[in-house]
């Protein structure tokens, strides 16, 4: 697989991991089961049932490496954006 492939395939599961961690604290002010909401969503077949799960984080070697990498290349053209 092509870096950017990579890259983009990572940031897209950390995007789910986040989105259910932030849906599971929704959930739990307003009274939901997290469960019923994760299952609902799941059902939506755009979406998938794969990694919606909420939870502590993510993982894997490369993770944290390629989203910081994401978030400097994000600045940089900003940056060159802004000087233009």
């Amino acid at each position: 697989m092509r870096r950017g492939a990579r890259v983009g395939t990572l940031i897209m599961l950390a995007t789910k991991i986040s989105f259910m961690n932030e849906m599971s604290q929704i959930a739990e002010r307003v009274g939901a089961d997290i469960e019923q909401v994760r299952l609902g969503v799941s059902a939506d077949k755009r979406l998938g049932y794969h990694f919606i799960y909420p939870g502590c984080g993510f993982g894997g070697a490369c993770f944290p490496k390629d989203i910081k990498a994401l978030i400097h290349t994000g600045m940089v053209l900003i940056l060159l954006y802004l000087i233009q």
